[in-house]
C-alpha cells in the first residue's frame, strides 16, 4: 500500500497504526471470502465431474449389458442350431439300428414297443427288424431297451430274489466268486514267545447261468385290438410275473435240478421241531427262537429276514410268549411286520403243504446268495405250437391263439450256507 506524504503528516503514529491494521484486516477478510468462494467453486466442480463420471459409467454398463445379451443370444442360437443338426443326424442313424431313447417320450416308447409286439404277432419281420435292437445268438429279437428296463424295474420291486440277493453281472455262462471260509486267528502271546501263524482261507463258488423262458399267450384279438401302450403294460406284467415267480422259487427252494435254493443247500443251520410236531400248526415261539439263534451274530449285521408262506404267518400271528404277549409285531405306518425285530417276508415261493419232515421257514440275509445276471430278455413268436398251462394243453393254431416267448439267462448260488437257518417239522 502506498501512503502519501500528506497522509503521513496528518495522522499521528497511533492513528496511522490503527488505520493500517483496519485496512489489513479488511484485506484479510476479503482474501478469506475469496478463498471460501474458490473452495466452494472447486467442490461444485468436483461434484459435477463425479456426476458426469457416474452418467458415463451407467451408459457404459448399459452398453456392456446390451452387448452381453446380444452375444449370449447369438451363442444360444448357434448352439440350438448345432443341437438341431445333431438330433437330425441321430434320428437318421437310429432308424437303422435302434430307437433314439433319449429323444422319445415315455408315450412314444410304449407305442413303439406295442408296435414291435404287434408286428411280431403278425409275422411282419421287416417291421420287427426296423423296431428291434437286432437279433441274438438264439435268433430272438431284442426288444426296445426301455421295455427291458421296465420289466427289470418292476421285477426288482416285486421279485424277492432280485430285490434282496446280491446281483452279479456275468459276461459268460460261468463265473467264479471267491469267498472267505476262514479268517485270521488271534492269540495272547507271552513276552518273548513265538506268535502262532495263521492265514485267511479262501473258498470258491461257481455260478452257472441257465436259460429261463417265459411264455405269454392269448387270442389273436387280445393283441390286435389292444392299444400299443396297453400291449406294453400287459406284456410287461405278464413276463414280470412269470420270471419272478420262478426266480423266487429257485432262490428259496430249488432242489438242485436247476439250482439249489436256501432250503435245500448243504451246510445251513437246520432246526427240527420237537418229537411228534409233524405239522405246521405245532409251531411254537421256542422253535422260532432256536431258528433265530442258530445264525451266528456276524451274519446278522445286515438285514436278516424271515421267509415264510401266508399260512405260516397266520400261525405265527397267534403265538404268545410266557407273559401272554404276542411275539409278532404287525405292520405299522407302512413298515413290514417283524418277529423279534427282524422283518417278515411273505411269499408263495415257500412251502405251503404241511407235512412231516418238511422245511417251511428260512431265516437269514439274502445278500449271501448271488444272483448271476447273464443275458437280457429276447422275444420270439409262435402260432402253431401246443402249450401246457396250469395242467391244460392249448393248441395255438386250433384255438386261434398266439404266444410270445421271452428268454433270459440267470444263475443262483448260496455263497455262505451257515448264514441261514431253516425250520422243519419232525419226521
Amino acid at each position: 500500500m502506498k501512503l502519501t506524504k500528506d497522509i503521513l503528516e496528518n495522522y499521528s503514529d497511533e492513528s496511522l497504526v490503527r488505520t493500517f491494521s483496519e485496512v489489513v484486516g479488511e484485506t484479510k477478510e476479503i482474501s478469506d471470502e475469496k478463498r471460501s468462494e474458490q473452495r466452494a467453486a472447486m467442490i461444485d466442480e468436483i461434484i459435477e465431474k463425479q456426476d458426469q463420471i457416474k452418467v458415463k459409467k451407467d451408459d457404459l454398463r448399459e452398453l456392456v449389458s446390451e452387448k452381453t445379451e446380444e452375444a449370449t443370444r447369438k451363442a444360444t442360437q448357434h448352439l440350438e442350431g448345432k443341437i438341431d443338426s445333431l438330433e437330425k443326424e441321430l434320428k437318421a442313424s437310429s432308424r437303422q439300428i435302434s430307437f433314439n431313447t433319449k429323444a422319445e417320450s415315455d408315450g412314444k416308447i410304449k407305442e413303439k414297443v406295442g408296435q414291435f409286439f404287434r408286428a411280431l404277432s403278425r409275422r411282419d419281420f421287416d417291421k420287427v427288424r426296423s423296431l428291434s435292437e437286432g437279433t441274438d445268438a438264439d435268433g430272438g429279437y431284442l426288444v426296445h431297451p426301455e421295455f427291458i428296463r421296465d420289466v427289470l424295474r418292476v421285477a426288482d420291486e416285486t421279485g424277492l430274489a432280485r430285490k434282496f440277493c446280491r446281483k452279479i453281472p456275468m459276461k459268460s455262462t460261468e463265473k467264479s466268486i471267491s469267498t472267505l471260509s476262514n479268517g485270521v486267528s488271534t492269540y495272547w502271546v507271552g513276552e518273548g514267545a513265538a506268535i502262532t501263524a495263521s492265514k485267511p482261507e479262501f473258498g470258491k463258488k461257481t455260478i452257472n447261468a441257465k436259460k429261463l423262458a417265459g411264455l405269454a399267450f392269448g387270442t389273436n384279438e387280445l393283441i390286435d385290438d389292444a392299444e400299443d401302450a396297453e400291449i406294453f403294460t400287459l406284456l410287461r406284467d405278464l413276463f414280470v410275473d412269470a420270471f419272478t415267480a420262478e426266480e423266487d422259487a429257485q432262490f428259496l427252494r430249488g432242489d438242485g435240478t436247476t439250482f439249489t435254493g436256501i432250503l435245500n443247500e448243504t451246510g445251513t443251520n437246520v432246526v427240527t421241531m420237537g418229537a411228534g410236531d409233524t405239522t405246521f400248526d405245532k409251531l411254537d415261539a421256542n422253535d422260532l427262537n432256536k431258528v433265530m439263534r442258530a445264525v451266528a451274530t456276524k451274519y446278522k449285521k445286515g438285514t436278516p429276514k424271515w421267509f415264510l408262506s401266508q399260512d405260516v404267518l397266520g400261525i405265527i400271528e397267534r403265538l404268545q410268549d410266557t407273559q401272554g404277549q404276542y411275539i409278532y409285531r404287525k405292520p405299522i405306518d407302512g413298515e413290514v411286520g417283524t418277529l423279534w425285530g427282524y422283518p417278515i417276508v411273505v411269499t408263495d415261493a415257500m412251502e405251503i403243504t404241511s407235512a412231516a419232515d418238511t422245511k417251511f421257514i428260512a431265516f437269514g440275509d439274502a445278500k449271501y446268495v448271488a444272483l448271476g445276471d447273464r443275458k437280457k430278455i429276447t422275444f420270439e413268436e409262435a402260432r402253431e405250437a401246443t402249450i401246457n398251462y396250469d395242467g391244460s394243453d392249448y393248441n395255438l393254431f386250433q384255438q386261434d391263439q398266439k404266444a410270445i416267448r421271452g428268454i433270459e439267462r440267470v444263475g443262483f448260488k448260496v455263497l455262505i450256507p451257515e448264514a441261514f437257518s431253516i425250520l422243519k417239522t419232525a419226521a
